[in-house]
């Protein structure tokens, strides 16, 4: 099974707090590791786990998301694979890992 990293922001606008809690359950049930974060006009994700889990991740994380708000746009990139054993939502960005590697780039337009 390979593993994969993925950095996704999603822009727009989106109740950061009830969106977070569903992006943990969401991260939980389908094995994925990471983080999530909100930040001012966009939540920021790392996500880790098998590529068919992070790509399904990613297409349930859309649908969602436009059934909260009229536009979003969520983007995605590769970023170096930690081994990471959790996800978390950041509450402060001293707990984020600022290690990332840019190598492909992907942007959904909704």
């Amino acid at each position: 099974m390979m593993r994969v990293r993925k950095k996704i922001s999603i822009l727009g606008r989106i109740n950061g707090k009830i969106f977070l809690q569903y992006i943990f359950s969401l991260a939980n049930q389908h094995a994925i590791s990471g983080w999530t974060k909100s930040r001012i006009g966009f939540v920021e994700i790392e996500a880790e786990g098998a590529i068919s889990s992070i790509i399904e991740f990613i297409c349930i994380i859309h649908d969602f998301s436009k059934q909260l708000s009229f536009s979003v746009e969520i983007r995605f990139h590769d970023v170096k694979v930690l081994n990471s054993v959790d996800f978390r939502i950041i509450e402060n960005d001293s707990t984020i890992n600022k290690e990332s590697l840019l190598t492909n780039n992907m942007v959904i337009y909704s």
